[in-house]
């Protein structure tokens, strides 16, 4: 059964348009109605009341008034949904948007509308749509079928915009979170495009958005206040909010911000746009792109983690290791790493003899208390927990510790750091 289906009318095509809209409009209960097209473009927006609802239209496009069509997706409640498209000779294909807690959340997604018989003129397509995993508590949806650049135009705005759970890298055992909520956009702003999300703020936010492109800026507005601007990161003063960062896979570009301001239980919009100062590249919109198209990932939340493994450091100058029962020990300054790198792992290293050779080894951070090994294996799980107040720092002074099993030992005393920091913060502790 169709629910809240929601079908405006701008300019029809042709008469018969018309005519059918007017149908849709006096048949609102129907299981099929046709959806409005516009003066070249058309508007669905439905949702689906249970997991087992479905929602059936009919497009009707005009292939004499532009060669290619896209059809763009986007998730304006939390439920994922699955569109299928079908044409008049029966070829098909179906989209799946996942929604929230589900793997790789999508906010916002385009194909092209497949024109698998070489339609020239007009052309009917059925869209059925269903839910795609567990119902949550909406599954509202919005579907735009036009040309690529003017289907992206349609979606600018706070007309449709996209709920975000809260992000977390780790969710703790237990948690009703199911998976991180990393949601992903496959529309990438270009000129004036504006993309709306909304979050519920908790008082310790981080807003974190990923791409290959240097240009993408978001802003923070409060809705309750006429959509006021709370953040802005287009200005020289918030520099820190953007980052390359080598380990993003190849999308290097962070713009992120943490937030510790925002009112515990608001609604906020983050707004995602190009800044001004960069010009369109390639990319932003192509309509030549298939389903591989670059993409977004948005993340609000907790911070996303990058794990580092092993990282040596050494000192500078040997030491002896000349009794079995007192520790002969050594610092190490660790400096440079980003204030968000955190200790996970922490191993006693040598160079100048054998492993077999010591009978134990110790480590502590600064001033802490000491941590031996038991007996000759020198590596330390760190304890540390997701958004933990109590996790070591990487940066600072470490100290290394050695008892000989067979002295004397001359040693190049060393350790080796596991650590997890936050992708594009590079802020230095």
């Amino acid at each position: 059964m169709i629910k809240e289906l929601k079908l405006r009318k701008i300019l029809a095509l042709v008469l018969v348009f018309s005519v059918f809209a007017a149908l849709v409009a006096f048949s609102p209960n129907s299981e099929e109605a046709l959806a409005t097209p516009y003066s070249n473009y058309i508007t669905i927006e439905g949702s689906l009341a249970s997991a087992g609802d479905v929602f059936t239209t009919e497009v009707t496009v005009d292939y004499s008034l532009a060669p290619k069509f896209h059809i763009f997706y986007v998730r304006t409640g939390y439920t994922g949904f699955s569109v299928k498209v079908t044409d008049i000779d029966n070829n098909s294909y179906t989209r799946h948007m996942n929604g929230a807690n589900m793997g790789s959340p999508t906010g916002r997604e385009w194909t092209p509308l497949w024109n698998a018989g070489n339609y020239t003129g007009e052309v009917t397509y059925q869209i059925t749509v269903t839910v795609n995993g567990a119902y949550a508590n909406d599954c509202s949806f919005v579907i735009i079928i036009d040309t690529h650049e003017a289907g992206m135009n349609a979606l600018s705005g706070p007309n449709y915009i996209v709920p975000l759970e809260r992000f977390l890298d780790m969710p703790p055992v237990g948690s009703p979170i199911l998976s991180n909520n990393l949601y992903r956009s496959f529309m990438i702003p270009t000129g004036d495009m504006e993309e709306y999300y909304s979050f519920v703020a908790t008082g310790n936010d981080t807003v974190s958005f990923q791409s290959a492109y240097e240009g993408l800026r978001f802003r923070i507005e409060d809705p309750a206040d006429n959509n006021a601007l709370v953040f802005g990161t287009d200005t020289a003063s918030n520099s820190l909010a953007h980052s390359v960062d080598t380990n993003g896979g190849g999308r290097n570009h962070f713009t992120r911000w943490n937030y510790k301001t925002l009112t515990p239980g608001k609604k906020y919009y983050v707004v995602l746009y190009r800044a001004s100062t960069y010009s369109s590249s390639p990319g932003y919109i192509d309509s030549s792109y298939a389903l591989s198209s670059p993409y977004v990932s948005i993340a609000v939340g907790g911070p996303r983690l990058r794990p580092v493994n092993m990282e040596l450091y050494e000192s500078s100058t040997t030491m002896s290791v000349n009794s079995t029962t007192t520790f002969s020990d050594r610092s190490i300054l660790v400096s440079g790493l980003p204030k968000s790198a955190y200790v996970t792992r922490f191993e006693v290293t040598h160079r100048g003899t054998t492993l077999s050779n010591f009978k134990d080894f110790r480590y502590r951070y600064g001033t802490t208390a000491w941590t031996t090994s038991v007996g000759m294996y020198p590596v330390f799980t760190v304890p540390y927990t997701y958004l933990g107040a109590n996790n070591t720092p990487a940066n600072g002074t470490w100290w290394v510790g050695y008892r000989a099993g067979w002295p004397p030992l001359t040693i190049t005393p060393g350790m080796r750091l596991s650590y997890y920091y936050e992708l594009g913060n590079f802020e230095q502790g």
